[in-house]
């Protein structure tokens, strides 16, 4: 019974000098490292009561104090163990996950969409063409996380050759692929590229793709989408061009998501972006200048404000902005139809 008692004070005493050294050793610049601090403190209280019940004469509270206090050493011990076992399962799940999602079988499960998904994974479009000489079953149908084949094929990714990627989706559609499956959990495949090369939301759009889509579960506009692509993307404004081009409604409203979000037009939304270039787009395909948000904002105040905030910060504003600005000052000085009202 001694020995069992001189194991629980040693390593009760072991655990109580790691914690006096964590506090010693830790950071306390932050909030979170105060709040760490204060749970090792914590700690103290479960050894204070252990050592408590260590001092009793009794054969089972001591047997009790040496289990528990065993168990963390024990615990510390298998996680050394089994860390590395673990790690390398989930590296092995993860690269396997990584391979399936590139080749493809990670979405379809059938064996012609696999098939079909690996002449994609390749960008291999004669092969694609020649592996649905005939009908493919279930060729609009979506997959794992609602892809769909030629969903597969956006997904090979922006640094792709955009004509290979083109040609892909050339096969697929001319075989009854459909950009739109009609699924409302599935976004229109169009909505996949609107980071790409604008080459490729132009191939969609001459082939059918709806400018006014929608994405599934939220509603978003794809206009807004593409107003709302970011900063480092210097072609948004030509996306945007070419949505409008090809029928989208300038006009349209994003629907709310929450609370929090203030609903306004596509033109104040690209306003708030700073996206001048896009707002001056738009106003050439029939944006409405006059449109206010409920708290009476419109772009003309917008643009005001903006111009006032460029003066005092001492900037000379961009090319986009002063453009917008010399034209909304003419619809304010025509006195017709156009006029702020």
């Amino acid at each position: 019974m001694k020995t069992i008692t001189l194991v629980s004070w040693c390593l009760l005493g072991l655990y109580t000098a790691i914690l006096i050294g964590l506090l010693l050793f830790a950071r306390s610049g932050s909030s979170d490292d105060r709040i760490a601090s204060g749970y090792v403190i914590m700690l103290f209280i479960p050894l204070g009561i252990l050592a408590a019940i260590n001092l009793l004469p009794f054969q089972f509270t001591r047997i009790l104090v040496l289990v528990l206090s065993v168990a963390p050493a024990v615990m510390v011990v298998i996680m050394l163990i089994a860390s590395p076992i673990v790690q390398k399962w989930r590296s092995a799940s993860w690269a396997d996950e990584d391979s399936a999602r590139a080749n493809g079988s990670y979405y379809f499960k059938d064996a012609p969409r696999q098939k079909l998904a690996a002449d994609i994974a390749s960008l291999n479009a004669e092969q694609l063409r020649a592996d649905m000489a005939q009908p493919v079953p279930d060729l609009n149908q979506t997959g794992r996380e609602q892809v769909t084949l030629l969903d597969f094929v956006a997904l090979q990714g922006f640094e792709a050759d955009p004509a290979r990627l083109i040609a892909c989706f050339d096969v697929l559609l001319k075989k009854g692929a459909r950009i739109d499956n009609g699924d409302p959990t599935h976004s229109p495949t169009h909505f996949r590229v609107i980071d790409y090369d604008p080459a490729i939301l132009k191939w969609f759009l001459e082939h059918g793709a709806d400018a006014n889509a929608r994405e599934a579960g939220t509603g978003t506009p794809i206009l807004f989408q593409a107003i709302h692509r970011d900063r480092s993307d210097t072609t948004k404004t030509e996306k945007v061009r070419l949505l409008l081009e090809h029928g989208a409604d300038p006009n349209i409203i994003p629907p709310r998501q929450d609370e929090r979000v203030i609903v306004t037009s596509m033109l104040m939304s690209a306003a708030s972006a700073e996206a001048w270039d896009i707002c001056n787009v738009m106003l050439d395909h029939g944006a409405d200048p006059h449109y206010k948000t409920q708290s009476g904002w419109d772009i003309f105040q917008a643009v005001d404000y903006q111009s006032k905030q460029f003066t005092s910060w001492g900037q000379t504003p961009p090319s986009g902005f002063t453009k917008l600005a010399e034209r909304l000052a003419a619809l304010n000085a025509n006195g017709d139809k156009n006029t702020r009202q």
